[in-house]
């Protein structure tokens, strides 16, 4: 079963290949960009995923200016945003960033699993 596009966000190659393989093994499409720069365009030209899984700390566009411009675009707003990262401490910027919640890197499957079920559920 298809269970939709989801948008991945990180600088770090690997990271971007195992996230994507998780979603891949759980029905999901991944889109990966290197950045918030990159993500934009993607969405600006209409990729348009169910939820957007995007790393705190990147070059050229973190995670929260990447999140900031998605709030002042009335079509990417309501896009959910789940915020990614290697340090513990950017769960803080999960309210900045509007994110519906936090994945720590290295992603746990069950966790991730957990983050994309309830956005489904929310959906429903």
């Amino acid at each position: 079963m298809d269970r939709g596009l989801v948008l991945v966000i990180d600088d770090d190659l690997e990271t971007r290949a195992a996230i994507s393989e998780l979603l891949a093994d759980l029905d999901y499409w991944p889109v990966t960009t290197r950045n918030g720069l990159e993500a934009l365009e993607s969405l600006r030209r209409g990729v348009r995923p169910a939820a957007i899984l995007v790393d705190a700390y990147m070059p050229l566009m973190d995670g929260e200016t990447f999140c900031a411009a998605c709030d002042e675009d009335p079509g990417l707003r309501d896009i959910p945003r789940i915020l990614v990262s290697a340090n513990r401490d950017a769960a803080a910027r999960v309210g900045r960033c509007r994110a519906v919640g936090f994945l720590e890197k290295p992603i746990d499957a069950a966790e991730l699993v957990k983050a994309l079920d309830a956005l489904q559920r929310g959906r429903a």
